[in-house]
């Protein structure tokens, strides 16, 4: 979707640039995949963590929204942002950084949202912490969706306008989703440990509760016709319909996952330890097939996310980091935890995420550090060829075909 973005500007302070980030960049040469240094979207490492009057930046939390052609990112415990990919690794490459209010450096956004900024219109109550906006998602009306724990949750368009702020008794926003089902959008919140609540968001300026269910998400992925989530015990598969209604999913996978993704058909879970990435293949009957496939590399798996024909996987203890390329008919692994230990060894722990995404014709590889995020440059895989409008038309079929088959 290609749509202009307001370019909202963050508060400098020119008074507060006491900290200098003189934090050096990744030396070559460069592992394979990574073919080449893009930049740094923030730098913080040497900014111990402020609370006030501004929350030091952070890079947290990192989604690519191929279908927003934008890289949607924590910056901070209550800062929201977006970065166009259009232009995003050119200006990574050109742009001289922005100096925030505790002297970090970071490029600026071309969308944001502080929920602590007096012009926002949220409502925050000031308490003891660091992270408060906890997860964010999107819809296909280009609305964000932000999870922001104590403070409750957003709604905000495409220009960063609140559109509304709902505080929620009935759960703690720690993880929030968005589901369409048909002309209704959903917004579901969980506090990713106990149970989930439904909201109609239908009317984006004025949210409804719906229902409260048991089941907890941890972590979630939206295919084409599904949503995985990660819940204790295990991966349950729902269709859209059955995980708004507080229904079963059709299809459980047990295990201990920390994280999912999709490619828009396929799943992709990681175990937690021995780290592993299970492909959830969709079959025929509507079900899915499950190929596990272990990683040749320690610890404990974090987080994994799938973008441009890569799978990120972010591991701690001790750091590491995992690249696979899709080959088609499997995975080429590529263990990059030994260039993260040598290169950033004054950090406690791996990134908390690695996103590889399209640029235009390009290939990347974000890594959200706390107190860094830097961007590589990835080598192509053999991208997928085009559909013709009658595979399409033949994909919605099967499609609908196994929906229906879920419904009965």
């Amino acid at each position: 979707m290609n749509r202009p973005l307001a370019a909202l500007v963050l508060l400098l302070s020119t008074a507060s640039a006491a900290v200098a980030q003189s934090t050096p960049p990744p030396p070559a040469p460069f592992p394979p995949p990574i073919t080449a240094y893009d930049g740094r979207y923030l730098d913080s490492a040497q900014t111990p963590d402020i609370q006030s009057p501004h929350r030091t930046l952070r890079a947290t939390k990192a989604k690519y929204a191929p279908d927003l052609n934008l890289m949607l990112v924590i910056l901070s415990g209550s800062i929201f942002g977006a970065y166009d990919l259009s232009t995003f690794p050119s200006r990574l490459a050109t742009e001289p950084p922005s100096t925030y209010a505790n002297g970090e450096k970071y490029l600026l956004p071309d969308l944001v949202f502080d929920a602590e900024s007096p012009s926002s219109g949220f409502v925050v109550t000031p308490q003891d912490g660091q992270t408060f906006l906890r997860d964010f998602d999107h819809d296909d009306r280009g609305d964000f969706y932000l999870a922001y724990g104590p403070w409750g949750f957003g709604l905000i368009d495409g220009n960063a306008q609140l559109l509304s702020q709902v505080i929620t008794p009935q759960i703690l926003p720690n993880v929030i989703l968005s589901v369409k089902l048909g002309s209704s959008y959903f917004a579901l919140i969980s506090d990713g440990s106990t149970a989930t609540a439904v909201y109609d968001v239908t009317n984006a300026a004025a949210p409804v509760f719906v229902r409260k269910f048991s089941v907890p998400i941890a972590a979630y992925a939206k295919s084409a016709s599904d949503i995985a989530i990660v819940t204790s015990g295990g991966l349950n598969i729902y269709t859209p319909s059955a995980l708004v209604a507080g229904a079963a999913p059709f299809q459980q996978i047990a295990g201990s996952f920390s994280d999912v993704t999709t490619d828009g058909s396929r799943f992709f879970a990681v175990f937690l330890h021995p780290p592993a990435v299970a492909t959830l293949t969709l079959q025929q009957n509507g079900s899915y097939a499950e190929t596990d496939t272990p990683l040749n590399t320690g610890g404990f798996a974090v987080s994994i996310t799938y973008g441009a024909g890569y799978l990120g996987v972010a591991l701690v203890v001790p750091k590491g980091l995992v690249v696979l390329a899709d080959t088609g008919s499997g995975f080429t692994e590529y263990n990059l935890s030994p260039y993260v230990a040598s290169t950033y060894p004054s950090f406690r722990m791996a990134p908390h995420y690695a996103v590889p995404f399209h640029a235009g014709a390009s290939t990347h590889l974000l890594l959200a550090f706390e107190g860094i995020g830097d961007v590589f440059q990835l080598a192509s895989v053999a991208p997928i060829p085009a559909a013709s409008p009658l595979a399409l038309a033949l994909i919605a079929m099967a499609l609908a075909a196994i929906a229906a088959l879920k419904l009965r």
